[in-house]
């Protein structure tokens, strides 16, 4: 009869991987297209049928850690190639987005983080012209005022910006 012989094995759990996020374009302008993308994502110790997925949240309450107070702007995985995910910020500001890789048991890599600006649109105006009947205005004139080289940076193709004049007495 030989000797009972007994070990213990312990079974780690895979380890996701993420090293750092980015935003494209970062500044970006308010309803633009950002592209945020995550590189250095694998699965430690997975074969390569198990893919990882990048989640990506905007840290709504500023603490840097991934919990209930945060809003999950998007994932992606390898259908993806990048793990990118497109979105856009209404509101002109700076935010902090976070992002974490996991596998399908949900076991998560460590946060990372990236910060985006989104600035507001910005209207350029060269000159301000009036016409009206006499060269120089007198009391009761009807004069036309024409906003001259106006132009939006920043604003999608289309947008037509409005232009409002004021009296200051």
């Amino acid at each position: 009869v030989s000797p009972t012989v007994s070990t213990t094995l312990t079974i780690n759990p895979y380890q996701p991987q993420i090293t750092s996020i980015t935003a494209s374009p970062s500044p970006a302008y308010r309803n633009q297209t950002v592209t945020l993308t995550a590189s250095g994502v694998s699965i430690l110790g997975a074969d390569v049928n198990i893919q990882p997925i990048v989640r990506y949240y905007l840290d709504t309450n500023n603490n840097n850690t991934i919990d209930g107070g945060d809003t999950l702007i998007g994932s992606g995985d390898t259908n993806g190639v990048n793990f990118g995910v497109t979105t856009t910020f209404a509101t002109p500001g700076t935010y902090k987005i976070l992002a974490r890789s996991s596998d399908p048991d949900n076991d998560v890599s460590s946060t990372v983080s990236t910060t985006l600006t989104i600035n507001p649109y910005q209207l350029s105006i060269t000159s301000v012209t009036f016409t009206g009947p006499n060269a120089r205005p007198v009391k009761n004139d009807l004069l036309t005022f024409t906003a001259n080289g106006v132009s939006v940076v920043g604003a999608p193709n289309g947008f037509t910006p409005t232009v409002q004049f004021y009296r200051d007495v």
